[in-house]
């Protein structure tokens, strides 16, 4: 629909203050843009509105950015973990626990795709950060 779309939207997120991430504003947050629309498309084969209802994040605006702002940086092979700076302690959490089940389920049908390697580094850095539980 949008052909410069994926473009826009890496500049869009690199460029919002990290305040306002959370927005519910989609012209202004590309991670509520992504996967906050009925809007379907892909970058490298991976289809972020399937991937948002696959982790089921979509009751938590918080979530949906956090999503998006990881497969952005998969997409663009970057690994930054300030992206999920701004989640509250339950939304980190519900991110991390929906992200170790997708990824198990992902390397299970699909094996060691570049998709499921960059979430296993995510799953690692969520578990070492101090809002982990360690139990």
């Amino acid at each position: 629909l949008w052909p410069d779309l994926p473009g826009r939207i890496a500049t869009d997120w690199h460029n919002a203050p990290r305040s306002s991430i959370n927005t519910k504003d989609s012209t202004a947050v590309a991670g509520t843009i992504l996967v906050g629309t009925d809007v379907q498309f892909d970058i490298r084969g991976v289809d972020f509105v399937w991937i948002a209802d696959e982790l089921r994040l979509r009751e938590t605006e918080s979530n949906r950015a956090a999503l998006s702002a990881a497969l952005i940086a998969y997409e663009e092979g970057v690994m930054d973990m300030l992206l999920l700076d701004h989640l509250n302690l339950d939304d980190f959490r519900s991110v991390g626990l929906a992200l170790d089940e997708v990824t198990s389920d992902l390397k299970t049908t699909g094996g060691e795709s570049d998709l499921v390697l960059f979430l296993e580094r995510l799953q690692e850095a969520i578990h070492r950060d101090s809002r982990w539980p360690n139990e």
